[in-house]
């Protein structure tokens, strides 16, 4: 059973019970005690100056969990999420992995030569991966996991193009298109 304590309401001055620890809190964040929850809801004039003390702004803290390797969580994620589903074992490719990969490619898609864009954060990412230069990672060997050395970046449209297939297919693709728009 919990410690109760003795508590006068700020609204209506009656003396209650409460648990001590609802208490403490109260009087640690500033907070009046009432003797019910009708007596905390008469209304602002009741609440004066703690109106908004102890209140929660997700606002003001809107990106304070970013970080430089932000960008490549949601790749990360993904790597994880489709070796599972795949049936593969967990995956090595790590957000710090993936951070210096991007810094050793340059940000250049291998296939097109393509500067790539990375969205800054995992919702941006979703809400731009339908356009061709979002940079999009693909397992070099498709068959294989997603795993250190056998992931890349590319860009969107290339990867949804190779999908299963080899650059080299796709790199024969893509000539075979060239060649036939421009006839």
């Amino acid at each position: 059973m919990k410690k109760k304590t003795t508590i006068t309401c700020a609204n209506c001055g009656k003396k209650a019970e409460k648990d001590i620890s609802e208490a403490k809190r109260n009087e640690q964040k500033g907070r009046k005690s009432y003797c019910n929850r009708k007596c905390a809801a008469l209304g602002e004039n009741n609440l004066g100056d703690s109106l908004g003390v102890g209140s929660y702004e997700i606002k003001q803290h809107a990106g304070n969990r970013r970080d430089e390797f932000s960008p490549f969580k949601y790749f990360a994620r993904k790597a994880r999420s489709r070796n599972k589903e795949k049936g593969f074992p967990t995956t090595d490719v790590s957000p710090e992995y993936l951070a210096q990969l991007w810094k050793d490619q340059r940000g250049v898609c291998p296939l097109s030569g393509w500067p790539l864009e990375l969205p800054p954060t995992s919702k941006s990412w979703e809400e731009n991966s339908a356009t061709p230069k979002t940079a999009s990672l693909d397992r070099i060997r498709p068959g294989e996991p997603y795993t250190q050395g056998n992931v890349r970046f590319i860009a969107n449209i290339a990867n949804r193009a190779k999908h299963t297939y080899s650059d080299k297919d796709v790199i024969e693709f893509c000539k075979a298109v060239s060649s036939n728009v421009t006839k």
